[in-house]
């Protein structure tokens, strides 16, 4: 039997990229019927940097630092959002492959900046925990148009509070509140003398772990078991001493989710094909005490981390699984002083540059992309000369912005005064623009800061449902 043109599209349009480019290469039927209806389109996945999302302290929404573009217009100042979702404030967790993951007062949304769609996810079981350490967004449409919201502990005393949680909600005398489950206040006073004592001889990771998951595919959370490859990595007691307030990134490749934990020391990796999970440290050529300064990302090369050491020299690695041995392999160290020197640091000087500040918290800011149709080269445009080799003095200081996913190119923050794009391959610099918000020294004094940063990748497939508060069903 063979199913009209028609009813092979309506199929068609069902697949993944990857899937769908596979059937074209069946027969001829099957191409001209996928190319007649422009059904495979290249064109709609991630394959660009469009700017870099900023937090920053004492800011109650993110700054999109845009790149200009001759193509469609981005609102980073997500006013199509705020409308509507009535945020009194909005904390970026994570951006994957043109998706990305905010809370707000009420709970977790879901946003596809490029197509202007958004949705809420029902209310995750554990709203007693701070979603910014846990929550992690797991999105690639090249091999699916579905997301996944994965709750990943980042320290064992946030496990711990996970773990209450769960037996909390299978607890009779617990209390649920629209699938929020409420922590009975007398968990630790239940506490048997010596327990907690016991709990931190107990090794970390366990040989399992349970983690809450959202699918977009059901709508719905729900939990599934890994189990734990590798050896542990000592006891609860022994990763204590490591951050619990630190705030790590995570990336998904290759069906694989890495995910920062244990104060950026350690880095779970979560394979989402297998049900099985691992703990791997972060190289060792990084003190535990400089991890506020680890920045995990995907770079064109794959997983990679950076770090400064001293302030002014950017070390950079490459994760490599091509063996049983899974190691981190040194590629870069860079003395990025000159930069300092050839940009004429001056910590007041917040002059735009060609990538334009869009700031949703300063009710004076007109920045809008739409007037800047313009597409920026990336290998000429703003490229500043470097005097390398000299002794030089300097003030001043950097942090990592993000590494760029598909060329050999990295985002740096210098001083809270200027963006700049380096290029491994070449040591060029390209000033990118102003980075510190109007009037944001004197808010946040002496705490001005940027906490975390996220490379945007457009997305211009259609994957997130709809634009309401209610998002997915939520019975």
């Amino acid at each position: 039997m063979v199913l009209p043109d028609d009813v092979l599209a309506v199929v068609f349009r069902r697949l993944a990229p990857r899937s769908l480019a596979a059937s074209r290469c069946v027969c001829k039927a099957w191409r001209d019927v996928i190319d007649a209806r422009r059904l495979l389109r290249p064109d709609l996945l991630p394959h660009a940097v469009r700017g870099i999302f900023l937090e920053y302290t004492h800011l109650d929404y993110p700054v999109f630092l845009a790149r200009p573009s001759a193509g469609p217009a981005v609102d980073g100042k997500l006013g199509f959002l705020l409308e509507s979702a009535r945020a009194s404030f909005l904390t970026l967790l994570d951006h994957c492959n043109g998706l990305s993951l905010y809370r707000d007062k009420h709970g977790l949304l879901v946003l596809n900046l490029a197509t202007q769609r958004w949705a809420r996810l029902p209310p995750p079981p554990f709203m007693g925990v701070i979603m910014e350490h846990i929550a992690r967004l797991v999105f690639d449409p090249i091999e699916s148009p579905h997301y996944e919201v994965f709750l990943v502990p980042d320290h064992p005393d946030r496990e711990e509070e996970v773990n209450k949680c769960r037996q909390a909600m299978n607890t009779p005398s617990s209390s649920i509140v629209s699938g929020q489950t409420l922590i009975p206040s007398v968990a630790e006073d239940t506490e048997e003398p010596g327990e907690s004592v016991q709990r931190g001889l107990a090794d970390w990771p366990s040989s399992t772990c349970v983690f809450s998951v959202f699918s977009s595919r059901t709508g719905r959370w729900e939990e599934r078991v890994y189990a734990r490859e590798g050896k542990a990595m000592g006891t609860i007691a022994e990763m204590r001493e490591y951050g619990f307030f630190w705030r790590g990134y995570s990336v998904c490749c290759r069906d694989t989710l890495y995910v920062q934990c244990s104060g950026g020391i350690f880095m779970t990796r979560i394979s989402l094909s297998n049900d099985k999970y691992q703990v791997i440290k972060m190289p060792s050529g990084i003190d535990w005490m400089e991890c506020s300064e680890i920045y995990l990302g995907k770079s064109v090369k794959g997983v990679s981390c950076a770090s400064f050491r001293d302030w002014y020299h950017l070390q950079i690695w490459v994760l490599d699984e091509s063996c049983d041995q899974i190691e981190w392999v040194s590629k870069h160290q860079i003395d990025v002083v000159p930069i300092l020197h050839a940009l004429n640091y001056d910590e007041q000087n917040e002059t735009e540059g060609p990538w334009i500040l869009q700031d949703v918290n300063n009710a004076e800011d007109d920045n809008n992309e739409a007037e800047n149709k313009f597409e920026w080269d990336s290998d000429n445009d703003g490229v500043i000369n470097i005097e390398y080799g000299a002794a030089q003095h300097c003030h001043g200081h950097f942090t990592f912005l993000g590494f760029h996913p598909y060329k050999d190119v990295v985002f740096l923050n210098v001083s809270l005064s200027r963006a700049v794009a380096y290029h491994l391959d070449s040591s060029m610099v390209q000033d990118l623009g102003n980075l510190c918000p109007k009037g944001y020294r004197d808010i946040a004094g002496s705490f001005a800061d940027i906490l975390m940063s996220f490379p945007f990748t457009p997305c211009m497939m259609t994957i997130v449902p709809e634009n309401n508060l209610e998002g997915h069903d939520q019975e």
